[in-house]
């Protein structure tokens, strides 16, 4: 299903970013099945019997995707039952896609590592999701971690030295005040930025993933382009890669720009080596005790659900949809607006945009929406 994902994507939604005959492109993956953390998630699967019935034994093949006849826009139910846990073993060192690719590893799904070693070869980057910088002290910084040493040498080793381990960096844990002291002093920007890149050098990664634009709200662009322009120099001065996360720059169903805009990507585009483009599906605002979760349906209708502080959901008044309507949770003409406001030419801006593809779905009731990863996935096929 990966294969069938990507082709669906490159083909249909940026069919409009080729150049000179060629698509110059770049994904980030998330593997498998899961977003990443922090970033629009969806929610983890508790039914471990489910998780449990659907690993079998995986069966190798010497043809691909492709020649088996697996990358369709009108997949069978029993194909994707037989055949999502096979591969191709010819094709398994081999990177067959053009573009970069970005692939996230969560700690709740141990899955991933298993796919990261095995198909190192076909990533430019993977991505960790185990660090947190914390400001200790003023000008003192600490970055928190639990090293797997022995998956890293074995991703390394499955990559044959090509893929480049780039751990996310993620701002936890800070107060308004940790923001505004850094903001305004160039020697705790400085600190901050030797801090990470000093750690980034003693444990021999390659690169960062710095997720830090959606804490913000918004807030304090200026000085926070100052801060990942600073830290991006640090990096590259050791000649690591620096990767930004970015969230969406338009918000699906309306018109209205998101906190990251056009404006902001060409400021930082000199400077940043790729962007991680979030797609997530769904939009969430909190307010009081209750959480209210935006689901966009379809290029012209928005679904508010609201959700009471034990979790219950139910269609917000007034807003019933009807159930025929549901559409992809992140619709692929947004997901090509995304792109396309951020870089409207194709070359090499566009180029460093790394676009997330989200593997899983809702499944819409009357008064709920259920995400669907990969057991419940195959568990609703097999009942059809």
């Amino acid at each position: 299903m990966i294969y069938l994902l990507i082709k669906l994507v490159t083909e249909g939604a940026l069919s409009t970013m080729k150049a000179g005959g060629s698509v110059k492109l770049a994904l980030v993956l998330f593997l498998i099945f899961v977003s990443m953390v922090d970033a629009g998630s969806p929610p983890k699967s508790k039914d471990k019997k489910a998780q449990k019935d659907n690993e079998k034994e995986v069966k190798l093949s010497k043809k691909s995707v492709i020649e088996r006849g697996l990358v369709t826009e009108t997949p069978k139910a029993k194909e994707v039952i037989g055949e999502h846990a096979n591969y191709c073993s010819i094709n398994l060192e081999k990177k067959l896609f053009p573009g970069n690719v970005l692939g996230y590893v969560t700690p709740w799904n141990g899955h991933g590592y298993d796919v990261a070693k095995i198909f190192g070869g076909k990533f430019s980057a993977i991505s960790p999701v185990w660090l947190q910088i914390i400001r200790k002290a003023p000008r003192v910084f600490a970055v928190m971690i639990s090293i797997t040493s022995g998956w890293l040498k074995d991703v390394k080793k499955s990559g044959k030295g090509k893929v480049e381990v780039a751990p996310r960096l993620l701002f936890d844990g800070w107060t308004g005040r940790d923001y505004v002291e850094v903001f305004e002093s160039e020697k705790e920007i400085q600190a901050l930025s030797i801090a990470a890149v000093n750690f980034y050098k003693k444990n021999n990664f390659d690169g960062v993933v710095v997720e830090i634009w959606n804490h913000l709200g918004g807030q304090r662009k200026l000085d926070l382009i100052h801060l990942l322009i600073d830290m991006s120099e640090e990096f590259h001065k050791e000649t690591l890669t620096f990767y930004v996360v970015i969230p969406p720059p338009l918000q699906p169903g309306s018109s209205a720009t998101g906190v990251f805009t056009a404006n902001d990507f060409e400021m930082l585009s000199a400077v940043v080596d790729g962007f991680s483009l979030m797609t997530t599906p769904v939009a969430k605002v909190t307010e009081g005790n209750t959480n209210y979760i935006i689901f966009y349906l379809s290029e012209s209708m928005t679904v508010t659900i609201q959700s009471d502080i034990d979790g219950n959901n139910k269609w917000s008044t007034g807003r019933q949809p009807k159930l025929i309507l549901p559409g992809p949770n992140s619709p692929i003409y947004w997901v090509k607006q995304c792109v396309e406001t951020n870089a409207p030419e194709a070359g090499p801006r566009r180029s460093k945009i790394l676009l997330g593809l989200n593997f899983y779905g809702y499944d819409f009731s009357s008064h709920s929406g259920e995400a669907v990863i990969g057991p419940k996935y195959l568990e609703l096929l097999k009942k059809t």
